[in-house]
């Protein structure tokens, strides 16, 4: 070891016999002023005289070097120093007096309590009190940590670790984890096997109308795993139903709840965000100047193509939007003559005023019968069910309702599971009639085409079908041809074959209609009585997958759209949907909701709707209505398609996004040859 008393790097040798006694030699260079000294030590006389001879018996090395030494006695002091224990007159020195945190330098956690932060000062100044900087440095520790914890005490600061370590610790959590327990070996392998299994159905055979069986055999294999882990069928059952609904609530809001609240909203809801974004939505009565809502242009009576002015005319005015100073709706009287009608009345509405019934409801509210121009028109009601004779089949009917009750729940299920992962992920292919990202905020062109409503009542009552059921047919066969068509252009090939892609998936939105017919004497008497009716948007939504296909019978279009149509009429499916996009507005507010929306349109390809018109012809103030073709632009899809019954018509409306769709009048040749030729295949069967 160094010994510090020394001036240059002198070695001692210490022999040890007992652990408190040493003997320590000083060995300088030769030619020094040191002088050769023994150190006391209490070895029996013949070890001392052996030393002796050894140490006179040492050869001096000579060296160059000088070493200037102190005096004798500080070899000693320099001995007792390092090691300390042996001193008599030892003073300790706090060995973290160098260290700045002061809950370190006290050797206590920054959770002590004022007592121990007391105890700990107290028993360091008693130990090191011989020596004053350590005394002060403990000192200064515990006044800097007293302080502290009283600005703490003035202004309390939340302890995130604390506070989650007092909650883990908490009977509560402590009886809900004591419940779980790290599953076994075999059940951890079954579990994956299953998602394997789910995983590998659903790449390899999507189905049309949805997940469905994928999602039926997640929901079994769920019930096993808790049946197997309770050992109650009942309380298994239960608890898997209950799971699917939570898991759809926390997939649903919890990720529409981290969608950014400052994206692009619908132009069908701009006036809500508009308003949002300056503060609270404050509704006021405004004065209505017709001057500002009523347009007439002076337009030339013997223009070349009246019918392909109105179209442009039309799709300009989806270039604009409705000014949010003033009421939110405009008329343009257009005096031209078309081939369907001599003059035009174009009403502009923003959809926040209500959903397209309610708006529709409050136009012919106006209008009145051409046959009695006192009555306002009538509507076709929907036939209620016939249910079968209780008395006669009681066992039956009973086995009926509960059996139709549980198709209703799991319809209503699976409705639910299928727009939860389509607002989440699942999105249709894309094809000629996708819309590329920012087709909601590009222009519109509206085309339409007239059909017989005898020809779509021949195929219904041939097929003991509806008319929703004959419309969804005739779309998708015209659909399936128009797009085969347009992927044999992009490949050269010849239009009668098919060029159609493997597992096409193309979704309809269609929204659905949650109140009645009846409120159009509502809307008279709010009129005529000048009261007040509330209008809004009070629909659902549900998806509609269409089977893009060629098929060699017509009738099969009609066939599977059935199908598909009564699952979906035997499902609560839109009433969820409706009251999820209230709770959404309500919990997290318009722009969220917005947001939604407009992520379901991007995952989907069409709108469909279909509105029962009038069963008769209609005047308005004392104006026959030739055709009604309503439509909608402002959402995230390229393809707007609503079919319109008035007397004995269907009108086929269509709101299609040019860029996407170049060719809407052959998309309408499309439809009026499929309902052509479903309807020969109908007359060829009989």
């Amino acid at each position: 070891m160094s010994v510090s008393g020394l001036a240059c790097n002198t070695s001692v040798s210490g022999l040890a016999f007992n652990p408190s006694r040493f003997s320590f030699l000083g060995i300088p260079n030769q030619n020094s002023r040191v002088t050769y000294r023994r150190v006391s030590s209490p070895l029996n006389g013949k070890f001392r005289r052996n030393m002796g001879h050894l140490v006179d018996s040492i050869s001096w090395i000579q060296t160059t070097r000088k070493c200037v030494v102190q005096q004798t006695h500080k070899i000693k002091s320099a001995i007792d120093a390092s090691f300390g224990d042996m001193a008599d007159n030892f003073i300790a020195i706090f060995p973290r007096i160098n260290i700045r945190d002061p809950y370190k330098r006290l050797g206590i956690s920054t959770e002590a309590s004022e007592d121990e932060i007391q105890a700990a000062r107290n028993f360091l100044i008693k130990k090191y009190s011989g020596h004053t900087p350590s005394v002060d440095a403990i000192e200064a520790a515990h006044d800097q940590i007293i302080m502290q914890k009283f600005h703490e005490r003035r202004r309390p600061k939340l302890n995130i670790k604390k506070k989650l370590r007092d909650v883990t610790q908490s009977r509560i959590i402590q009886a809900v984890t004591s419940r779980f327990q790290t599953p076994r070996t075999n059940v951890i392998l079954k579990t994956a096997a299953v998602f394997i299994v789910l995983g590998v159905l659903t790449v390899l055979f999507p189905t049309e109308e949805g997940p469905t069986f994928q999602v039926a055999l997640s929901l079994m294999a769920t019930i096993y795993f808790i049946n197997d882990r309770l050992k109650s069928k009942f309380r298994a059952l239960l608890y898997g139903i209950g799971a699917f609904g939570v898991s759809w609530l926390v997939g649903t809001f919890l990720m529409v709840s981290v969608i950014p609240p400052v994206l692009r909203g619908l132009r069908s809801l701009e006036v809500t965000t508009s308003l949002l974004t300056r503060g609270n939505v404050n509704l006021v009565q405004a004065k209505v100047d017709l001057e500002n809502h009523v347009y007439v242009p002076d337009l030339d009576s013997n223009m070349d193509s009246p019918d392909q002015f109105v179209e442009d005319y039309i799709s300009n005015l989806s270039k604009t939007s409705i000014d949010m100073s003033k009421p939110l709706w405009e008329v343009y009287i257009l005096n031209v003559k078309t081939a369907e009608a001599e003059a035009l009345v174009i009403f502009k509405i923003h959809h926040s005023i209500g959903d397209g019934l309610a708006i529709s409801s409050m136009l012919l509210s106006c209008a009145r019968k051409v046959s009695d121009p006192e009555q306002l028109p009538t509507f076709p009601l929907q036939k209620a069910a016939v249910s079968s004779n209780k008395s006669h089949f009681y066992w039956w009917w009973i086995f009926e309702k509960i059996w139709m009750a549980f198709l209703l729940l799991w319809n209503t299920l699976a409705d639910v599971w299928m727009s939860s992962v389509v607002l989440m992920y699942l999105k249709d292919s894309d094809t000629p009639l996708k819309g590329a990202t920012g087709v909601e905020f590009r222009p519109k062109r509206f085309v339409h085409r007239t059909v017989s409503m005898d020809d779509v009542k021949l195929v219904k009552n041939a097929t003991n079908a509806t008319i929703n059921d004959v419309l969804v047919g005739v779309s998708t066969a015209a659909l399936s041809h128009y797009v085969n068509r347009r992927y044999g252009d992009m490949k050269g090939a010849e239009q009668k074959k098919n060029n159609l892609p493997k597992d096409i998936r193309i979704t309809a939105t269609i929204p659905i209609n949650l109140r009645g017919y009846a409120e159009i004497k509502d809307f008279a008497e709010m009129m005529d009585n000048e009261k007040t009716i509330k209008l809004s948007n009070k629909a659902g939504v549900i998806f509609l997958p269409f089977t893009i296909a060629l098929r060699d019978n017509p009738l099969d279009y009609v066939h599977h759209a059935k199908s598909t149509i009564d699952r979906l009429k035997h499902s609560f499916g839109p009433i969820c949907a409706f009251f999820s996009s209230i709770s959404i507005v309500k919990l997290f507010g318009v722009k969220v909701a917005v947001a939604v929306l407009g992520r379901v349109f991007s995952h989907t390809t069409v709108v469909f709707s279909n509105i029962a018109g009038p069963l008769e012809e209609i005047s308005m103030y004392g104006h026959p209505i030739a055709y009604i073709s309503p439509s909608v632009y402002g959402h995230a899809e390229a393809l707007t398609l609503h079919f319109q019954s008035y007397a004995n018509k269907m009108t086929i409306s269509l709101g299609v996004d040019e860029a996407t769709i170049p060719d809407p009048h052959r998309l309408c040749d499309d439809l009026e040859e499929s309902l052509k030729l479903i309807k020969e295949a109908v007359i060829a069967r009989q």
